[in-house]
């Protein structure tokens, strides 16, 4: 990671109702999948192990349910929370510096160069749209970060609704792209010295 501070640095924002509903939709799909997949494997134990007279499969199954009702829609907040906490994203004078975490476990640091972006889209849903977020999408096909059908690029999702954040960001990535549009590059050169002439009945100044 660089030790120079960053043009524009970018940490997503939590937002507890987005992660609130988030939460129920993931966690109505975990809670399914563990009743019904984790009661079968359950019952089959407990039937081979002789336990099975005692203790009926719906027990299982609703013991499986009420567990995954009161534990999964609090983890999935909690994790969510301090994967957003640690999450940024540093722009630099050719590059992005980033840290983020896929599906909120894996934490994935890296870099990518301007010249490497071939587009950069914002999207914002309703949802985003009344919590003040958007999302801004770094198409970069050629890097090594799309793995198994992933986002070919960078997805800065969550981060704060600001027009002029997000035009910095464009004029950062243009400017990398095209190096000749910085004031040093598009300096005229200066022309050679040539011997001063008068022009008669012309006014200058």
């Amino acid at each position: 990671m660089e030790n120079k501070p960053p043009l524009l640095h970018i940490r997503p924002n939590f937002s507890s109702f987005v992660a609130i509903l988030e939460s129920l939709v993931v966690s109505l799909v975990g809670i399914m999948m563990l009743t019904f997949v984790g009661g079968i494997i359950l019952l089959a134990l407990f039937s081979f192990i002789g336990l099975g007279r005692f203790i009926s499969g719906s027990t299982i199954f609703a013991t499986l349910f009420i567990f995954g009702l009161v534990v999964l829609p609090p983890l999935y907040y909690e994790i969510k929370r301090k994967a957003c906490k640690n999450t940024f994203y540093n722009f630099y004078d050719n590059y992005v510096e980033f840290q983020r975490f896929q599906y909120m476990i894996n934490r994935r640091t890296g870099r990518i160069g301007y010249r490497d972006i071939i587009n950069v889209v914002e999207n914002a849903n309703f949802i985003q749209q009344r919590e003040k977020l958007t999302s801004v999408y770094l198409f970069a096909p050629d890097i090594a970060l799309a793995m198994n059908g992933e986002f070919p690029g960078l997805k800065m999702t969550d981060i704060p609704q600001s027009r002029a954040q997000i035009k910095r960001i464009f004029s950062l990535i243009e400017q990398g792209n095209n190096p000749q549009t910085a004031p040093s590059a598009t300096a005229p050169s200066p022309l050679p010295e040539k011997e001063p002439t008068v022009q008669s009945g012309v006014q200058t100044g």
